[in-house]
């Protein structure tokens, strides 16, 4: 594309790399001329905020569930992982994970509304001998962990679902990072409690 006013702006996106010539002629004398070539490359896409989860289908009263979160900009400040029938925290298995300190709380049967109540304070994954639970689900805390970095985590948590928690469940996860980035709630899978 010609441009005469002596600025090139490149597109916003490239599918593949592109080679583009810049040339530039002295407007004092049009004798002077100069050309640069530069290739234009595509962007790496960027991961995913929340997700995968694996496993992301079956069924079965406990499972070891890997979840993964991405921050987009700066570090992960929470992650969220609920399994539930609704993208409702009310009677679900919510889990809410900070980096800073590896540490989770299992929300309560019946939070109150527009905040989270958790069923105790803040435990440690890995912690020996501590289980928490609600009226769905339980986490054995000394059998899940976490790995990653500040920016990029994997959580594994061995949960088990209360019988009265039965039928098909969805798995949602959220996440906000330090610029405030939140992909609010995506479904990831579903899991059939018995």
């Amino acid at each position: 594309m010609l441009k005469t006013s002596g600025l090139y702006q490149a597109p916003s996106s490239v599918a593949a790399s592109t080679l583009v010539t810049i040339q530039a002629q002295s407007q004092a004398d049009t004798s002077k001329v100069a050309t640069a070539t530069v290739t234009l490359t595509p962007s790496a896409p960027s991961p995913d905020m929340v997700g995968p989860v694996n496993p992301a289908s079956g069924g079965g009263q406990s499972q070891l569930f890997r979840f993964e979160a991405n921050a987009r900009s700066g570090n992960l400040e929470w992650v969220q992982f609920l399994v539930h029938s609704q993208l409702s925290a009310l009677n679900a298995c919510l889990v809410y994970y900070v980096p800073d300190g590896n540490l989770i709380l299992l929300s309560k049967d019946d939070p109150s509304p527009y905040q989270n109540d958790w069923t105790e304070a803040p435990v440690a994954l890995g912690t020996p001998g501590k289980t928490i639970q609600n009226s769905q689900c339980s986490i054995d805390v000394a059998n899940s962990s976490a790995s990653g970095s500040a920016s990029s985590v994997a959580v594994q948590l061995s949960i088990t679902f209360k019988p009265a928690f039965s039928g098909t469940k969805f798995i949602f996860m959220n996440a906000a990072d330090a610029a405030g980035y939140e992909p609010y709630w995506p479904y990831l899978g579903y899991w059939n409690v018995p």
